[in-house]
Order: structure tokens, then C-alpha cells, then sequence
């Protein structure tokens, strides 16, 4: 019944909760690049990283894994997190690294193991495997607007259907969602 204002930086971007509803994650890229961790069940707290730009922040379905799409870095770092947060690994997307305000998106496939991260700025989508640890293929969208214009997020979208084995990419410009098969 009660509120309690906590200090959580100097410019939280993102907040996502452990599968089990006990930890939240906070992403920060402007304050300084980390994430924190904050317990609900003893209040205690602590930050990690791996990346510049750590934004955004995804989960496995389960619970069982912390991605952190290093955006300035061109990189993916996968966490354990039982338990508690152990780096596996950060996996170079094979694409340059962002250099824009322009933020990606990030879609997980816990069922088979990918990552989808979406960069605006290059009109792309680096697939990763994250159980490898390894980069597979770069989809380039048709006639995404690249570069510095627009800035903030929300340009590139990716949403995973699992069962479906389908990627869908919104690109916001073009008012034009594009659909791929991940077999």
C-alpha cells in the first residue's frame, strides 16, 4: 500500500522483471553504460555491463538468460541469470557498430535460440545464435531509411512468432511490415 521512491540513476532508458517477478533490470545509456539489478526481495542492488549502450535489455521466456544488446558496440552479451548474473558470452553482430541516436530492437526465439537486433540506422537485422555464441546472417530491409535521420527509438521494430518460425520487422517510415520465414 505504500510507495517507495528509489534512485536508480542518472537515465534509466528501460526496465524489465525476472521471470520469477523477484529482480528488476534497468538499462542506462546516457548516465553512464550499465545495467542495474534491483532485488524486490531484500531491496539490495548492484550494476554490471558488458557493452556501451546497453539498450535494449531482453529475456528468454523462461527466465533463464539476460540479453543485453550493446548498441554503440555492435554486440549482443548473454547472461546467466541463476544464479545470478554471469556473462556467457558477447557476440559481435557483424554488422558496424551504431553511431547514432537512433536505437535498435531486440527479439529473442527462446525456442530456437536467436537473436534478432534491428538497427535503424543501417536498415538491418543482424541474426545471432546465442546458444553458439555465433553470428548468422544480416537481413537487409528494402528501402529502410539508413543513416542519422530520425533519432530515438521505435524506427526498426522485430517481434518473434516462435511456433510460427516467423520474423516481423515494422519499419515505421514506409508504414510497411515485413514478414521472414526463420526456418
Amino acid at each position: 500500500t505504500l510507495a517507495n521512491p528509489l534512485r536508480l540513476g542518472d537515465s534509466v532508458e528501460q526496465i524489465i522483471i525476472s521471470g520469477d517477478g523477484s529482480t528488476l533490470y534497468l538499462s542506462s545509456r546516457l548516465g553512464g553504460s550499465y545495467i542495474a539489478r534491483y532485488s524486490l526481495l531484500d531491496g539490495s542492488s548492484a550494476s554490471f555491463s558488458a557493452g556501451t549502450w546497453p539498450i535494449p535489455l531482453r529475456r528468454d521466456s523462461a527466465g533463464n538468460f539476460l540479453f543485453s544488446l550493446n548498441a554503440w558496440d555492435g554486440t549482443l552479451s548473454v547472461y546467466s541469470m541463476t544464479p545470478s548474473e554471469i556473462l556467457l558470452g558477447t557476440i559481435p553482430l557483424g554488422i558496424p557498430a551504431g553511431s547514432t541516436d537512433r536505437l535498435p530492437d531486440l527479439a529473442i526465439d527462446s525456442t530456437h535460440k536467436l537473436a534478432y537486433a534491428a538497427y535503424p540506422e543501417f536498415g538491418a537485422v543482424a541474426v545471432v545464435n546465442w546458444e553458439t555464441m555465433q553470428p548468422i546472417t544480416t537481413i537487409n530491409i528494402p528501402n529502410a531509411e539508413t543513416g542519422d535521420t530520425g533519432g530515438g527509438p521505435g524506427q526498426l521494430q522485430v517481434m518473434v512468432n516462435e511456433s510460427a518460425r516467423r520474423l516481423f520487422v515494422y519499419e515505421a517510415k514506409a508504414r510497411t511490415v515485413y514478414v521472414y520465414d526463420t526456418a
